[in-house]
């Protein structure tokens, strides 16, 4: 400010914005809030950073404004943050081990916050005791060579089950992939 007057900057944001920083300060301002940081400085450079909500997407309004305890000036501008699809998630699988002649499961819980379905594919290390005849997975519905699972809330939980062929035993893996 040329009159040496204490400036004071406004932020105003919507409600997808985590924080803002200026000139190292940071400060917060969650759903519609605004806040004030009181520069002292006659001439000051600033830079605004502005970091989104986890998982934000859209568009919102900042509005700057610049106090001097006499005369303001404002600048308004949209912020548009795009989408980005993440990836699913899916629990920690751990070993396990059956007897010979029964069957085993694991239940497997998955999220995703962008799709409201998934695909669950499963390779099976080639033995002739275990093969994707003898895997089922409750909570999905087959299709083509994957299965389906359709979420709620973003969540869904399934069982993976595997039937091996009788008399046998040995070791396999399997490699689980969620898209």
């Amino acid at each position: 400010d040329v009159d040496g007057d204490h400036l004071q900057i406004s932020v105003s944001t919507g409600d997808l914005i985590e924080s803002t920083k200026i000139s190292g300060l940071t400060v917060t301002a969650l759903n519609d809030q605004s806040y004030s940081v009181i520069l002292t400085d006659t001439s000051v450079s600033l830079n605004i950073s502005i970091t989104p909500s986890e998982n934000a997407w859209g568009e919102t309004a900042i509005t700057l404004t610049v106090y001097d305890g006499q005369v303001d000036t404002q600048t308004k501008f949209a912020l548009s943050i795009e989408s980005i699809n993440d990836p699913p998630g899916m629990s920690q699988i751990n070993d396990i081990s059956i007897d010979e002649d029964t069957s085993g499961s694991i239940s497997i819980s998955l999220t995703d916050v962008d799709a409201n379905s998934l695909t669950v594919t499963v390779d099976i290390q080639t033995v002739d005791w275990l093969t994707n005849e003898n895997i089922r997975i409750s909570g999905a519905q087959q299709c083509s060579d994957n299965y389906c699972v359709n979420l709620a809330d973003q969540s869904a939980s399934i069982i993976l089950n595997m039937q091996p062929q009788p008399d046998q035993s040995g070791s396999v893996s399997l490699t689980m992939t969620v898209s």
